[in-house]
């Protein structure tokens, strides 16, 4: 990894990946099926709800996402308001998130504010982190550096692990902060021994482990810069699977292992890395760490052009040019893969 990978999120990324997936109407806080009340109970928790605000809440996220009941904006929004009302910084962050998106009722930029500074002051982690972004960059509010560190800390101090990894990056590079990189090593360490996101424990994991093998910001220890990039590729982040697959084909720094190069570039290729594909291309084609299979090793080449890969592309247009591993030559195919190659090649520069 390059540099320092600071986190920055926003609405869209509070949204867990599942839910992003399974619900058509995400928000930064949500409920998990077993609190869905069910429809035989709905009319009698209702009516004897109206102080709880964890209830309210859950109803304003079953109308709001249609989640055992009709969905119904105007319901949800009553039921959040209720649990607002009640302190709860959840119904509060999820109000504002509404109110900002707009489209099933009127966008107002303001209300989402009032709210999000309300969910901040009953001290939500991720409300804190997002105004201290808005102070940041000046977005909806008049940019104040005082402010976004304020509350950067704040949003570090209840929790927010977003939070602690911008703030190793600072230390990390002397932004703000004086310079001191074992500092960052230790808070990126606090996230990954405590976060429960794979993400996070990932990036904090791979920031180390760069820290370590890079030598720069501290002394160069290759061991632990291998150790902590482990533990980044096991906790799931796809450049450290692919970058360890890479260690382990090439045999200097870790003991030469085809077989677990074969398992970590296919955990990269789960995880959508262009980089794993390409290279279980190569090695279904050529039968390293597993039995030759042309057939397995075009999918992955594919799926690895389609992904951006300058070299996988160029691998199938050698590859039907010349008939390796029996695939059958076809000039159509050379061409379109050699014209993907240029285009990917020419996305890899422009960015």
């Amino acid at each position: 990894m390059a540099g320092s990978r600071i986190l920055i999120i926003s609405f869209l990324l509070f949204l867990p990946v599942a839910v992003q997936a399974e619900e058509k109407y995400s928000l930064p806080e949500s409920i998990t099926d077993a609190e869905i009340i069910p429809k035989d109970r709905l009319e009698e928790t209702v009516r004897n709800s109206e102080s709880d605000t964890k209830i309210q809440f859950i109803l304003g996220v079953m109308y709001y996402q249609g989640r055992g009941v009709e969905r119904n904006v105007e319901t949800a929004v009553k039921y959040l308001e209720n649990a607002s009302s009640g302190s709860d910084s959840r119904a509060a962050l999820a109000l504002s998130y509404i109110y900002l998106l707009g489209g099933d009722i009127p966008r107002n930029t303001e209300k989402s504010l009032d709210y999000l500074k309300k969910s901040a002051d009953l001290k939500n982690p991720k409300a804190l982190f997002q105004l201290a972004e808005y102070y940041e960059k000046g977005q909806g509010v008049t940019k104040d550096r005082k402010k976004f560190l304020e509350y950067l800390n704040r949003a570090y101090e209840v929790g927010s692990f977003a939070a602690a990894e911008r703030i190793a990056g600072m230390y990390r590079t002397g932004e703000t902060v004086k310079k001191n990189p074992q500092k960052a090593i230790e808070i990126y360490s606090y996230i990954y021994a405590n976060s429960a996101e794979a993400s996070e424990k990932g990036a904090s994991a791979l920031h180390i482990s760069a820290m370590y093998r890079e030598g720069k910001e501290v002394a160069g220890d290759e061991k632990r810069g291998v150790l902590w990039l482990k533990r980044a590729a096991d906790a799931g982040d796809a450049d450290s699977e692919a970058r360890l697959a890479a260690l382990y084909r090439d045999g200097k720094i870790i003991g030469h292992n085809d077989k677990e190069a074969l398992k970590y570039f296919e955990m990269a290729s789960g995880n959508g890395n262009k980089d794993g594909d390409a290279n279980l291309g190569y090695m279904y084609m050529n039968g390293i760490g597993t039995e030759k299979n042309p057939e397995k090793a075009l999918e992955h080449y594919k799926i690895a052009a389609e992904r951006g890969s300058v070299e996988a592309a160029e691998s199938l247009a050698e590859i039907y040019n010349t008939g390796i591993g029996g695939v059958k030559e076809d000039a159509e195919e050379v061409e379109k893969w050699r014209s993907i190659a240029k285009r990917n090649r020419t996305a890899q520069q422009k960015s």
